[in-house]
């Protein structure tokens, strides 16, 4: 491998991806729960994933994120 000016190697990029905690499972089984917790309208939104317990989904329009913990409580987070 060439070395930069400095003698070091140069740094590459990471492309590994974080999935230890993230787990895609059913949407229907995901839909299931968060309806029961209180998903009032689920046709406008997408299950994009699980991760650390809550169930994650996307708003078909404005891709504002919705999760519902093990208690049932969502929280709206918008992401850009």
């Amino acid at each position: 491998m060439a070395r930069t000016e400095t003698g070091s190697k140069p740094k590459t990029k990471d492309t590994r991806t974080k999935t230890a905690a993230t787990e895609v499972l059913d949407p229907s089984d995901a839909f299931a729960r968060a309806i029961a917790k209180g998903l009032a309208k689920p046709d406008d939104y997408m299950y994009m994933y699980t991760k650390d317990g809550k169930d994650y989904f996307k708003h078909i329009d404005t891709r504002e994120y919705v999760s519902y913990n093990d208690g049932g409580m969502a929280r709206k987070t918008r992401v850009f």
